[in-house]
């Protein structure tokens, strides 16, 4: 399988030897360049066509919004996915790079080992959630929750997922929470109502603290900010559910 080419564009050179370093440790990314400003960074673009880039907001010359915008008149062969890293996530922000076809954004704050996840995602095409090939129940589920940064080792993970799948299929059950969806999914994973609820908690919480933020505005309307309350179980569940259902209503899918 060939290597997904990644390129850095940011003003901090000790970052970009970081990542470098790091990309060394990683079997399916390869280090293609690094780019200290907005105006080389679209010239070594051209000359290196790398998948994905990591670009920071602000720098010299030209800043990432700036870079967005000459991106877009790029020929689609060799134009590459993109991933935005920002110190300040603010909403103007967001939505503007979003508008310009920036696939992630991500905190400066996030751990380097997770950036590189991200980048990887978004290049395999996961970084939506959308209608699957099957169109398989499962298979949307598991795509929203993994394109939300919801870790698949962690209990709360597959307890999140049976009970999006439940909610979809009967929207009631949200709100029996506690009285029947978590006994359920207890029956299900040979465990306790109380440690579903407990792990599906503490999933939203890993996810809220250093997940993608874009999913997480296109689904709760809101930019991740781990200094503002989490979604609480219910909420995650809920909208997690109802897009998914939307998204099927809209390809005219039957959920069985």
């Amino acid at each position: 399988m060939e290597k997904i080419k990644l390129m850095v564009i940011d003003d901090n050179r000790e970052f970009c030897r970081l990542v470098r370093n790091y990309t060394e440790m990683v079997n399916e990314v390869e280090f293609c360049g690094a780019a200290f400003d907005g105006i080389s960074a679209l010239k070594l673009i051209r000359e290196r066509k790398p998948d994905v880039i990591l670009l920071d907001n602000i720098m010299p010359e030209l800043d990432g919004i700036g870079v967005m915008n000459h991106l877009g008149n790029f020929e689609k062969e060799i134009r590459p996915r993109v991933v935005a890293i920002t110190a300040s996530p603010t909403n103007t922000y967001v939505a503007e790079m979003g508008r310009l076809g920036a696939d992630y954004i991500v905190s400066r704050n996030m751990d380097i080992d997770e950036m590189i996840n991200r980048c990887v995602l978004v290049v395999n095409n996961v970084n939506e959630i959308k209608e699957t090939k099957s169109g398989n129940l499962e298979d949307m589920v598991t795509e929203s929750i993994c394109t939300l940064g919801v870790p698949a080792h962690l209990n709360g993970y597959g307890y999140m997922r049976t009970s999006i799948e439940k909610v979809v299929t009967n929207p009631d059950k949200i709100h029996s929470i506690t009285k029947e969806l978590y006994p359920e999914v207890a029956k299900v994973h040979k465990t306790s109502p109380s440690k579903v609820e407990r792990n599906i908690r503490n999933a939203i919480e890993i996810a809220w603290k250093k997940g993608d933020q874009q999913a997480f505005q296109r689904i709760f309307g809101t930019t991740l900010d781990s200094s503002k309350p989490k979604p609480t179980n219910s909420e995650f569940i809920a909208m997690v559910a109802d897009k998914i259902r939307l998204a099927m209503k809209n390809s005219k899918k039957v959920i069985h």
